[in-house]
């Protein structure tokens, strides 16, 4: 958060220079919009996003946003366009690929593509072995693919302990809660004393689930005391009633699996 504040004050000062070059202002404009994107609800964001993609429609940042924030929507066709769209610019100016192929390989995960997400996140660090983002996003998608052994081979026990943290946080994404618990308790039993993250997401995870068994008890009492309601098949159709799930953000280790955008400018 701080870093993203103190960003954010660098693009607005840039942003308001009217003596600076009218293209490094659209950049700054355009990185003030990216710092701001999180804090947005995902259909607000994805407009915001065009319309300064009708200014830059080859910025690469743009292009990224863009897909995570389809993969926030499981817009999944989308968010490849989005993808490929930043890694043929990143070709053609002979930039790093390496980033639009990694959330290429996190949008796979998130659709539970295990295999193929795998070989994008091998193919990235090919490109950039230094990164490594790249291989801990491999090592997510092997865990949950359920070659455990394999994904912690190599790794310090905070390491293994961080690993299975952030598996259990996209567990949570793809709706497997129990798998979640299971990898967050592998965590605890791997590194009780220095991952408290683990910790914190199976309180959160057991009282969200706590939360959905009572909501649906209730919600099964209220639709046996309401009347049925007929559908246009003719059909009976018990009345739907919405709930509110009030669950915090799971807590992922400091390194981050998606990259949002490369450097500022």
């Amino acid at each position: 958060p701080q870093l993203a504040e103190s960003a954010k004050t660098i693009y607005l000062s840039l942003a308001m220079n009217e003596k600076l070059d009218p293209a490094l202002r659209t950049l700054a404009k355009t990185g003030l919009l990216l710092v701001d994107l999180d804090k947005m609800e995902p259909q607000k964001a994805e407009v915001k996003i065009r319309q300064a993609l009708i200014r830059q429609s080859d910025d690469v940042r743009l292009w990224n946003a863009l897909g995570h924030i389809s993969d926030a929507q499981n817009k999944w066709m989308q968010s490849l366009d989005a993808y490929v769209q930043a890694l043929t610019i990143a070709k053609k100016n002979g930039n790093n690929t390496a980033p639009a192929i990694n959330n290429i390989g996190m949008s796979l995960l998130m659709q539970g593509r295990y295999k193929e997400a795998i070989l994008k996140f091998e193919h990235a660090a090919e490109i950039d072995s230094d990164k490594q983002l790249y291989d801990n996003n491999k090592r997510l998608a092997l865990i949950l693919s359920g070659q455990l052994d394999k994904a912690v081979e190599g790794l310090s026990k905070t390491r293994q302990a961080q690993i299975y943290n952030d598996a259990g946080v996209l567990a949570v994404r793809l709706g497997k809660y129990e798998h979640a618990e299971h990898l967050y308790q592998k965590a605890l039993e791997i590194s009780p004393v220095w991952f408290a993250l683990a910790e914190a997401n199976l309180e959160d995870l057991r009282g969200l689930t706590d939360r959905e068994a009572k909501v649906e008890t209730d919600q099964e009492k209220l639709e046996s005391r309401m009347p049925q309601k007929v559908d246009k098949d003719g059909k009976d159709s018990t009345i739907n009633t919405d709930r509110d799930e009030d669950y915090p953000v799971p807590r992922l280790s400091p390194h981050l699996m998606a990259e949002k955008s490369p450097t500022p400018f």
